[in-house]
């Protein structure tokens, strides 16, 4: 079992961070701080505000939120979130929760006063998940593979398993049309990003709702604290943690 990630930190005289300026000024110290420990510095993928604190940085709450929600898209996709989110708490007179279903069936029932629709049965319509460009140049090439069967065993032992291919969230298709579907009897008391998809023609702002919600959903896999520990102990698996080998930081000026 790995030994507790703030074993050997020396609590003498921690960094502390209360603004952005104290992460420009002290950048230098900091990665110096995580370049000595590469078991650390790795666990930055898995919750970087605690890998700081298991390192002996101190970050202030309001700059550990910033760190979190920063980190949560890239810059192109924040933006968006953060432009919808102004948008629709402008629209709503709160800020919107898409993700969460019982919010999100008050919000579009009840705020935006929209006619329920009979969903039972029915599945929204994903993007295919490899470019179109790919899926081509695949099937050209198809007919000269041979088909080979799940989980058929090659010589040296070896076996290949395919996973059968699951939509997610971030695969929901805004740009397909929605079908026509019959009035419900009832008003839901919740609702799913997946049934918001059949309502997202009904106005740009349920479509808008649904964007966010995909956005969020896509957010970067953080780890609570219990979950960090976890980690850093080996009792649990985090893909990216597995994945990432190392993280190196440059040489900074003192």
């Amino acid at each position: 079992m790995a030994s507790k990630p703030g074993a050997g930190a020396d609590p003498a005289e921690p960094i502390r961070l209360t603004s952005h300026r104290d992460l420009s000024e002290r950048q230098a110290e900091v990665s110096r701080l995580l370049a000595a420990r590469p078991q650390l510095a790795r666990l930055m993928a898995v919750n970087p505000v605690l890998a700081l604190r298991e390192a002996g940085v101190h970050v202030a709450p309001r700059l550990a939120a910033h760190i979190l929600h920063a980190i949560a898209h890239p810059p192109q996709i924040a933006s968006r979130r953060d432009e919808l989110a102004r948008k629709l708490t402008k629209l709503l007179g709160e800020a919107p929760k898409p993700t969460e279903p019982p919010w999100l069936a008050a919000a579009v029932f009840t705020k935006l006063n929209v006619s329920p629709l009979d969903t039972t049965g029915q599945e929204p319509v994903f993007a295919d998940p490899l470019n179109a460009e790919t899926v081509q140049r695949l099937r050209a090439n198809r007919r000269v593979l041979r088909p080979l069967r799940r989980g058929r065993r090659l010589n040296g032992g070896t076996v290949i398993g395919v996973d059968a291919w699951r939509p997610s969230y971030r695969r929901l298709d805004l740009a397909a049309r929605t079908p026509e579907l019959p009035p419900s009897a009832a008003i839901p008391k919740t609702l799913s990003l997946l049934e918001l998809w059949f309502y997202k023609d009904h106005d740009g702002v349920l479509h808008d709702l649904l964007e966010l919600g995909v956005i969020m959903k896509g957010v970067f896999p953080v780890h609570s604290a219990d979950g960090f520990r976890a980690v850093a102990a080996g009792d649990r698996r985090s893909s990216l943690y597995m994945w990432i080998t190392a993280i190196r930081f440059p040489e900074l000026p003192r």
